[in-house]
């Protein structure tokens, strides 16, 4: 019993950690990029961006932002082209 009350609580904190908050962030700014949500990705890597001190920690958001970035002005060229 003390081991499983051990292992649930090991979890909690993994998932609770800001390192899994990060990786959650991120993963759900690349979901919404992939969806063509760009406005939606952006918010995430941002959120991502304004609580990282390093770069070591912000490199990913960092990318990924520009990426986001550079799609939404392109699309916006396409629909203007249309």
């Amino acid at each position: 019993m003390k081991n499983l009350l051990f292992f649930a609580s090991a979890v909690a904190v993994l998932f609770h950690s800001p390192a899994q908050a990060q990786f959650l962030d991120i993963e759900r700014g690349n979901r919404a990029f992939h969806r063509g949500e760009y406005d939606a990705a952006k918010r995430h890597y941002e959120k991502v961006l304004s609580e990282k001190t390093s770069l070591e920690e912000k490199k990913e958001a960092l990318f990924n932002n520009a990426s986001a970035d550079y799609k939404k002005k392109r699309l916006r060229r396409c629909h203007q082209a249309v």
